[in-house]
């Protein structure tokens, strides 16, 4: 009998009936006379009918569905928008009436979104399989010689099939958001690495289309964050390919900042040549999406849908996308901030406006004096100039030149006297670690004590040819007698001396320095268990093993440093943050006409790479330590053979520390490994991009 009367409720003709989720308010039902009383189909309103409600209204009537309890009635008064834009005051009665409603909207249950959600999940993994093969082929047959022609079809062949992922995935995803059955994760990860993946993705794309495409990432970001990694990724890029899908010329600014206890995130794109998004409208969207009618919103709609599910707000108008997110600060101090361009006066010239203030804002947060303008005008008293490659001509001699290049751009940039060059879109961790490189880093002064006099040349010559200033000391009592606070970048400090040895030196270094503090590394022959705890103990900071290489020791002082003025690293600008043998090695394997062998090794990296560090992180979080481990140790053989060392280090050290048990440490490393792959990735593409663009 009940039944019926619900069904008779939602069938009568003189009252506006609409029928809602608690949890979320999704409106599920509208009734037919919507059209009569609100001038709309009820198609049309399902998936802005909160938007109608006043805004001063809004959460009064949120609380007001949530917090009824079952079989309870609620009379109310709310202001809702008329077709004339004009607001009228709506008398409501609301009540729960779980059991007999939701019997007559079936085709609307959770249970059956999620009865789609398993089947379309399982759709997605069968058509991920041949298309991987159908792209496995298309990039052996990119590796072999090929005309112009046959090049771009093959590019565009894996172009398509990016997209048919992309579009795999976020329907996949706006059905589990449908169905309120997606899971997030809350772990801690780098925003940044996170938003120059999305922007090294899009680029393709947009230079394609001849867009530029910038990156700002304001200094008040943190530097990491809580949350869904994958999530947080995939809804700046659906953001991004939104607005470069929609843009034909111009910019495509994608814009991160903190705003209170929010990480705000804008898209900006040129309105003059671009069309606002279907249905979009200025301002909040409070109200719950309804599934999207058409595949040309579904970006969009996952985007919304997912900063809803991670409690933040949408907000669309034409030629913008805004979201907010709440911060949750991950556990641990924040990396100290490193200005590796401190005092330096730089000019940036970029006749694109947007460019030219993100490339101000990423120098200005590394600690340089900064100017701009589009003209050579402005050359006074500057010590290094950033150029768009289109503004080359007229460029004063004397002054090195940061040459940026488009992926699009000629090759006569290539020959202009650059003292580096870096592909568009400029990404803040691909300019902070080129400044950190001679020649634009200032020379280094390192302490070496040593008491045998074959390993003290050795270090000395060693040293000297990386661009550090060297001073010898042959025990520690010596070391001692020259060190003073802020005097050397580093020292290196022989454990077994006579006179003094070097734990006791450092000890009482420690107690000289006055706040500050050197990076003060071991040097031993020793390998057996504890001798490293021994040094830390001490006071050391790092730990080099003898017999010394070249390599180790180069890396080691370019990555391990922790100072407000960071070492310079051993390679030219056009170098890369790996060991440059091994890279040497690799491009000397293949011969001519054969496929390069560093490209096929890239193409497994960042294929693999990934997926091993999604393993880990689902291991850590079911505290599944063997795997987690097994993972790593993947992951590491695989950074062995590109010889990403620092990388190899680190899964090295994650895979000890899930071995013990200690899964706080394992996950901060599993965080550092993050960062380091994106490193890795950008410097592989980089030398890659660069091989194929030689003249």
């Amino acid at each position: 009998m009940r039944e019926l009367a619900a069904d008779h409720l939602l069938r009568r003709g003189d009252q506006l009936v609409y029928v809602c989720l608690p949890e979320d308010l999704q409106v599920l039902y509208l009734s037919p006379n919507t059209w009569t009383i609100l001038g709309s189909e009820p198609e049309e309103l399902l998936q802005s009918f909160w938007d109608g409600v006043h805004p001063e209204d809004r959460e009064r009537v949120s609380l007001w569905h949530r917090e009824l309890a079952q079989g309870e009635r609620l009379r109310m008064e709310f202001r809702f928008r008329c077709p004339d834009d004009s607001y009228g005051t709506f008398q409501a009665e609301i009540f729960r009436w779980e059991k007999h409603v939701s019997g007559l909207m079936r085709p609307h249950t959770p249970s059956w979104q999620v009865r789609t959600a398993r089947l379309l999940r399982s759709i997605n993994h069968e058509l991920k399989t041949p298309m991987t093969g159908a792209v496995g082929i298309a990039e052996l047959l990119l590796q072999t010689t090929l005309d112009g022609d046959q090049k771009g079809c093959l590019e565009i062949l894996q172009q398509c099939h990016r997209n048919v992922l992309a579009l795999m995935d976020n329907l996949l995803d706006a059905v589990e958001l449908e169905a309120h059955i997606l899971e997030l994760s809350d772990r801690p990860f780098a925003v940044l690495p996170a938003a120059e993946e999305v922007i090294s993705e899009a680029a393709p794309v947009a230079s394609g289309k001849g867009l530029e495409l910038v990156c700002r990432v304001s200094s008040r970001v943190p530097g990491s964050i809580r949350g869904d990694e994958r999530r947080f990724r995939q809804l700046l890029a659906n953001l991004v390919r939104h607005a470069v899908t929609r843009t034909s010329a111009g910019e495509v600014v994608m814009s991160l900042d903190r705003s209170g206890d929010d990480l705000q995130v804008v898209v900006c794109h040129t309105t003059r040549a671009s069309t606002a998004a279907p249905g979009a409208r200025a301002g909040a969207i409070s109200g719950p999406p309804r599934f999207p009618p058409s595949q040309e919103e579904l970006v969009l709609w996952v985007a919304r849908s997912l900063t809803r599910r991670m409690g933040g707000e949408f907000y669309a108008e034409p030629g913008r996308l805004q979201c907010t997110l709440p911060l949750k600060a991950p556990r641990g101090q924040a990396l100290p901030h490193r200005p590796v361009a401190s005092g330096r006066r730089v000019l940036v010239v970029d006749p694109c406006s947007e460019s030219s203030q993100a490339l101000a804002e990423i120098l200005s947060s590394l600690g340089a004096e900064v100017r701009t303008n589009h003209r050579w005008s402005a050359v006074r008293d500057v010590d290094l100039i950033v150029a768009d490659e289109r503004c080359l001509e007229g460029a004063p001699a004397g002054v090195p030149v940061i040459v940026l290049l488009s992926p699009a751009g000629s090759n006569e940039a290539l020959l202009f006297p650059a003292a580096a060059q870096l592909p568009k879109p400029v990404l803040p961790s691909q300019l902070a670690a080129l400044l950190n490189r001679p020649p634009f880093t200032e020379l280094r002064r390192i302490l070496v004590a040593e008491d045998n006099p074959g390993v003290r040349t050795f270090m000395a010559r060693t040293l000297e040819k990386l661009g550090y200033v060297v001073e010898l000391a042959e025990n520690g009592s010596e070391a001692l007698a020259c060190f003073e606070p802020d005097r050397y970048h580093a020292v290196i400090m022989d454990c077994q001396m006579p006179v003094m040895d070097g734990f006791e030196a450092t000890r009482q270094i420690r107690e000289k320095e006055a706040g500050s503090r050197t990076w003060i590394i071991a040097l031993t022959g020793s390998e057996e268990e504890g001798a490293r705890e021994r040094c830390l103990e001490s006071g050391m900071d790092d730990y080099l093993i003898k017999p010394l290489k070249r390599a180790t020791l180069e890396k080691l002082l370019e990555s391990s440093c922790p100072l407000p003025v960071p070492s310079p690293a051993p390679v030219t600008p056009q170098d890369l943050p790996l060991d440059p043998g091994i890279l040497e090695d690799l491009e000397a394997l293949s011969g001519p006409g054969e496929p390069p062998v560093l490209e096929a090794l890239y193409e497994i990296f960042v294929t693999k790479g990934p997926e091993a560090r999604e393993r880990i992180r689902s291991a850590l979080d079911s505290s599944e330590t063997e795997l987690a481990a097994a993972s790593a140790h993947s992951l590491k053989s695989t950074c062995a053979s590109l010889g990403a060392v620092r990388m190899m280090s680190l899964c090295q050290k994650l895979e000890s520390a899930a071995r013990s048990g200690e899964l706080d440490q394992a996950s901060e490393l599993a965080t550092r490994i993050d960062a380091e792959y994106e490193t890795v990735r950008l410097a592989l593409r980089q030398r890659l991009e660069g091989t194929a663009r030689k003249p």
